[in-house]
């Protein structure tokens, strides 16, 4: 973990097949528009590959697609790795094969870190990405039948849990209830026993129960502010992500963005911004990708790294004046260019900062 240099204005840009490449030019366009009206500098890094994705793949035999998704893996890794060693903190992704994408995250230890409000609440979901059903390590396949096998680890809980807590702390202050939410009882109670080694006051829930506490604390009842920190097997927290951005944030995934942070000491601490939305295949080279997920990715990049206070919200808000006047790509019934909605927006945050 040694480096010889930290970029807190360097960001790298990796994109996957479809609208990727017009995603990541757009977010190097706007990220280097933006910092110089704030009077900063960003560099960016361009990855030379461009990975496949879901829709890409389908034109692939299986056989294929598992050489397909060796090359794309060890690139993944090597660029991440050298880009890490050289100083790099920060990266752009667009959408990659899923395969791919958790073979990395298991491998170097992934976990999405969101910030919800629910009713008066304040909710932190951390994602577990490196381990569960997703991460298959190895599978079989026939015409009649799948067969696959994964693991998960205490040592890799442990570590879940310990970045968590420090993350709570930082965003949610000292006084927060922990919850960890996994399918448990499916191992004889391994990972209850484990979680109590660690944490004298948890609450281990399975998903069904999980959600009823997330009802009651937007029922009238609940009169008292919580701060929670709930921990996730990714089957339950891909899931009520969905659920939390639409109830509680009035958003979806077609226009939201995601932070991965990277586990593995390899490249510790190394954070990825996301699109959370696919890759649009069938929109690519046509100018009409929505922009706004890897908008708003820019913006949490130049508040978190480039310390523009606030930018977030400043990005928020001017995004919701272009969607109240339907200045938006035809997927939200609008009927501008992606660079044209970019152009929008960015000329109204410089007009205002001026």
């Amino acid at each position: 973990m040694n480096k010889k240099n930290n970029f807190d204005n360097k960001i790298a840009l990796i994109s996957g097949s479809g609208t990727g490449k017009e995603l990541v030019e757009l977010f190097d366009y706007a990220v280097k528009f933006i910092s110089k009206i704030y009077g900063k500098k960003v560099i960016t890094e361009y990855c030379n590959h461009t990975f496949s994705t879901y829709y890409n793949s389908k034109k692939y035999k299986s056989n294929e697609i598992t050489k397909l998704v060796e090359t794309d893996l060890l690139k993944l890794q090597d660029f991440y790795r050298d880009f890490y060693r050289n100083g790099g903190k920060a990266v752009f992704r667009t959408a990659i094969n899923a395969e791919t994408l958790y073979r990395f995250r298991s491998i170097e230890k992934s976990v999405k870190s969101t910030i919800f409000p629910v009713g008066k609440n304040t909710l932190l979901l951390v994602r577990d990405q490196m381990q569960g059903f997703y991460c298959n390590e190895n599978y079989i396949t026939t015409d009649n039948e799948i067969n696959f096998e994964g693991k998960i680890t205490k040592e890799n809980l442990k570590d879940i849990i310990d970045y968590s807590i420090r993350e709570a702390q930082k965003e949610l202050g000292k006084s927060f209830d922990i919850w960890i939410v996994y399918k448990h009882h499916l191992f004889g109670n391994t990972l209850e026993k484990w979680c109590n080694e660690y944490l004298n006051n948890v609450y281990m829930y399975q998903p069904n129960h999980a959600t009823d506490e997330l009802y009651k604390l937007t029922s009238n009842s609940n009169k008292k502010e919580r701060a929670i920190l709930l921990i996730a097997g990714n089957e339950f927290g891909d899931i009520i992500h969905e659920i939390l951005l639409f109830s509680f944030c009035k958003s979806n995934r077609f226009i939201s963005h995601s932070k991965n942070v990277y586990l593995n000491t390899e490249i510790y601490g190394l954070i990825e911004y996301q699109t959370v939305h696919g890759s649009a295949d069938d929109l690519e080279g046509k100018n009409l990708v929505n922009p706004i997920a890897t908008l708003k990715a820019v913006s949490h990049y130049l508040e978190e790294f480039l310390k523009i206070n606030n930018f977030q919200d400043i990005m928020t808000k001017t995004i919701n004046k272009a969607i109240d006047n339907n200045f938006v790509t035809p997927d939200m019934n609008g009927n501008k260019k992606s660079k044209e909605v970019v152009n929008y927006i960015l000329n109204n945050i410089k007009k205002n900062k001026e």
